[in-house]
């Protein structure tokens, strides 16, 4: 089991329902998920949400450190670990890798995220600035 503490502010509360306006709200949970995903199981739209703290700090985006399947927290890994579960194209051109210790889904910087990268910074440079 995993527990977050929410709090809301300001019109946000307007969302929630009455017992949990202006206060802490404890939420329990089994399965792995984003903190996206635990402000809209509150009732909260994440497009309504500017500014998130993780204990007591902001927090800042971190694309390309979960995994695409299960949201586990991607750990990095030698290549010699996953080198059987490869490609042969893969296995040629690349040298780091990320394993899902969840389920062991391998990940790596190949050209797609390259120019994921590229989109993600510009669009948080765009949303940094607003």
């Amino acid at each position: 089991m995993a527990v977050a503490t929410f709090r809301f502010y300001a019109e946000l509360n307007d969302l929630l329902p009455w017992q949990w306006r202006q206060r802490d709200i404890v939420h329990v949970f089994r399965e792995p998920a984003s903190i996206k995903d635990r402000i809209e199981a509150l009732g909260v739209p994440h497009t309504e949400v500017e500014f998130i703290q993780v204990n007591g700090a902001p927090e800042t985006i971190a694309p390309f450190t979960r995994c695409m399947a299960c949201n586990g927290v991607l750990r990095p890994v030698a290549r010699e670990q996953v080198e059987d579960r490869l490609l042969p194209d893969t296995r040629e051109y690349y040298r780091q890798f990320r394993e899902c210790p969840d389920c062991r889904r391998v990940f790596w910087d190949g050209s797609h995220v390259r120019r994921m990268r590229a989109w993600v910074d510009a669009w948080v440079d765009a949303w940094l600035s607003r």
